[in-house]
C-alpha cells in the first residue's frame, strides 16, 4: 500500500509553501516507505484543518509529529535507532526550537514584512477571485497577526 501525504502545493520556490510539509516529504523520504503527494489548496477537510496530512489506507493522519509516530507505529520505522539517548534529546531540542520558534518568525516575514508580503500574496492567494480578494486578504492577515501575537514571537 502507498502512503499519500496530503500538503499544501508548491509556492515560493519549494515543493509546498509550508515548512511542515517539507519536514514531511523529507521524513516520508527518509522512511524508506512508497508514497504519493496529493495537493491541496484548502486544509479544511484535514483531520486538524491543517496540512500536512498522510493517508494511509483509511486514515488520515495530521500533524507532522503524530503523522511521524505513525510511521514508527504502523509502519516500523526506526527513525533514531541510530542514535544515542544524548543525541535524540539534541535533535528532540532543535525540532522543537524550529517547530515552535522559528517558524513563527518565517510567518512574521512572510505576512508582516512589506518586502515579502507581496510574493507571499501571489503564491498563496492566487486563486481567490477578485472581487472578494481584498476583503478576504485584510481577514485573514488579521487572523495570522492574532495568531503571531498569540504566540508571543509577534510581541517582540
Amino acid at each position: 500500500m502507498t502512503l499519500t501525504l496530503v500538503q499544501y502545493p508548491p509556492a515560493l520556490g519549494t515543493r509546498s509553501a509550508s515548512p511542515f510539509c517539507i519536514k514531511m516529504h523529507a521524513l516520508l523520504k527518509l522512511s524508506g516507505l512508497p508514497f504519493e503527494v496529493e495537493n491541496w489548496d484548502d486544509p479544511r477537510r484535514a483531520p486538524k484543518k491543517k496540512l500536512p496530512a498522510v493517508r494511509d489506507g483509511d486514515a488520515l493522519v495530521g500533524d507532522s509529529s503524530f503523522i511521524r509516530k505513525h510511521l514508527e507505529e504502523r509502519h516500523g520505522v526506526a527513525f533514531d535507532a541510530h542514535l544515542s539517548a544524548s543525541e535524540k534529546a539534541i535533535g528532540q531540542a532543535f525540532a522543537r526550537m524550529c517547530d515552535e520558534h522559528l517558524y513563527w518568525a518565517i510567518v512574521h516575514t512572510r505576512w508582516w514584512m512589506p518586502e515579502h508580503w507581496p510574493a507571499t500574496r501571489d503564491a498563496y492567494f492566487a486563486n481567490i477571485p477578485a472581487l472578494v480578494k481584498p476583503i478576504a486578504l485584510i481577514a485573514i492577515r488579521k487572523e495570522a497577526r492574532k495568531q503571531i501575537d498569540g504566540h508571543g514571537m509577534g510581541r517582540h
